[in-house]
């Protein structure tokens, strides 16, 4: 009885081997037969790169289609220049490698989550990236600790990234001690936006830097008032400095952060500051501690709050950061951009002010908000310090034409302001 059912799954096996031999000579000939046969390659590789813009993971999908598709996907080293993965196993490095191959030499933006459990994998990611770092344009590093950052920073110490415009770099957690380094010393000449998160262990040369954002304030404490001193100094380019506040709740730690990132920043070129996430108590300091704006940014024209929730402390930005020229104000209240319209009523609350942008607000469904924005653009006209631009949402813009109500004077009061629709990417 045992060999009798022996000999009966051995012939399933084989029935199964031979249907499948059919099944994908069966699939070969509908493929071929199809209208997407008929699909040029090199049409088919048009239509992948752009619609890669718009799908990062196209190039998983396409690959799965038919054998055709997944050929011509391969060999379009653009489709694998953007490498999103999280890494926790030996089989995820070379699942890594795979796509760095399949980019070829072509410039890629690389995002590496590294959750590997044995420490032993380390040097052979760290090895990868080094191999192919010199491409690199964006670099995100997201590590398990400090000690797995260490290993693989190790790795690109010396590495040049002539391509790099990009470096984030953050842990999940502190293990042991590592001192402050600085990595990619070969050179960044390209390297334009850095993301500070945490204590900055690993920084690659800042000198070409334009851009700085920092993340989760509150979570910064332990960096010294002379690390953050060396971090200003280095930035000698610096246009744009992002300043995200805390989600943490605020306490000893919060106000030492910003205590000494006030004390520390000064930036002669800064052009741009966006305040991300504050509410009142984060601009406190501003009063005794930052007088100042005008001394430590005297270039300063652009000021965006982003998600702010600040009420009371409108007054301290206005006098900090007096001879800003642009504010963008977006994901506040109502109430916080009323208060802000009434200020600016006042033809000395940013008296060079000539963009303002307001991109969450409604208009012709709020009359109080409307009559707000139409007394402060004719009060600022009344004493000589009109607005120039007024920036609002596309859907606004379209209702302020269709029907705006009409000012003191008779006129339109968008006649007396030139109206432009909000562009994030010009934010």
């Amino acid at each position: 009885m045992h060999n009798a059912r022996s000999k009966l799954l051995a012939q399933l096996r084989d029935l199964e081997a031979a249907t499948r031999i059919v099944q994908n000579e069966y699939n070969g000939i509908v493929n071929c037969t199809s209208a997407i046969a008929r699909i040029p390659n090199e049409i088919l590789a048009i239509i992948f790169q752009e619609a890669r813009s718009r799908e990062d993971s196209l190039k998983f999908q396409a690959s799965q289609v038919t054998r055709r598709w997944r050929d011509v996907a391969i060999s379009i080293p653009r489709l694998w220049s953007r490498i999103h993965l999280t890494v926790d196993k030996l089989e995820k490095i070379q699942l890594f490698s795979l796509y760095l191959s399949r980019s070829k030499t072509v410039p890629v933006d690389l995002k590496v989550i590294e959750r590997l459990d044995d420490e032993g994998h380390l040097p052979i990611l760290g090895k990868l990236l080094a191999d192919h770092i010199a491409r690199c344009r964006q670099l995100t590093l997201d590590f398990a600790s400090t000690g797995s950052a260490g290993i693989i920073h190790y790795c690109i110490v010396q590495a040049p990234a002539p391509l790099l415009e990009s470096f984030d770099a953050a842990y999940l957690w502190e293990k042991g001690f590592h001192p402050p380094a600085t990595v990619l010393r070969g050179g960044t000449p390209m390297l334009a936006t850095i993301h500070l998160r945490a204590v900055p262990h690993y920084l690659p040369p800042l000198s070409s830097v334009t851009t700085l954002n920092v993340h989760a304030i509150g979570s910064l404490e332990r960096i010294s008032l002379e690390t953050w001193r060396g971090i200003f100094r280095s930035l000698t380019q610096l246009l744009s400095l992002v300043i995200e506040g805390s989600a943490a709740p605020h306490g000893r730690n919060w106000v030492h952060a910003r205590t000494l990132l006030y004390e520390a920043v000064e930036a002669p070129l800064l052009q741009s500051l966006t305040l991300q996430d504050f509410i009142d108590r984060d601009v406190d300091l501003l009063a005794g501690r930052w007088p100042l704006g005008a001394a430590r940014f005297p270039a300063l024209r652009t000021l965006i709050l982003t998600g702010s929730n600040m009420h009371a402390q409108l007054d301290l930005l206005m006098s900090s950061f007096r001879h800003v020229q642009k504010v963008t104000v977006i994901g506040q209240n109502g109430e916080v951009v009323r208060g802000l319209l009434r200020a600016l009523q006042d033809p000395m609350n940013w008296p060079a002010l000539q963009t303002l942008s307001l991109p969450d607000i409604g208009l012709l469904d709020e009359h109080s908000m409307h009559q707000l924005l139409s007394y402060c653009i004719t009060r600022r006209i009344e004493h000589g310090r009109p607005l120039e631009t007024l920036v609002l949402a596309e859907s606004v813009v379209h209702e302020v034409l269709m029907g705006a109500v009409l000012v003191d004077d008779g006129l339109p009061w968008f006649d007396l302001v030139r109206l432009a629709e909000y562009d994030e990417g010009e934010a």
